[in-house]
């Protein structure tokens, strides 16, 4: 969900996940240890399940004018077109043109 809260900032979130379906995550490492003693050849998973996450950042973004009106619909799923179109120059007291004043991350689990 897009929610524009001023004219450079957009606040966004993002939900996976619920009871029937929930979010997991699963990693497998792999352990190789070799010594003039023992050799370790193994392989570790890591799984993490939860009914819900939720992801809510504020971005702040002041775009190039002229990029942005020229900004091709092919390219709207591009993030390298996106920052491109950003301005690397000071506005109207902005030292930065992007920005993520708020960035949470919630995961949640019914008991």
């Amino acid at each position: 969900i897009l929610l524009p809260t001023n004219k450079f900032s957009l606040q966004n979130s993002f939900h996976v996940g619920n009871s029937l379906d929930p979010f997991r995550l699963n990693v497998i490492t792999s352990i190789i240890l070799e010594s003039d003693y023992f050799d370790i050849d193994d392989s570790v998973e890591f799984s993490v399940e939860f009914d819900s996450v939720s992801i809510i950042a504020t971005i702040s973004a002041i775009f190039d004018s002229k990029s942005f009106m020229e900004f091709s619909l092919e390219n709207v799923f591009s993030l390298t077109c996106w920052f491109a179109a950003i301005t690397q120059e000071s506005v109207m007291g902005y030292d930065h043109a992007l920005s993520f004043p708020e960035l949470a991350i919630q995961f949640s689990n019914s008991i």
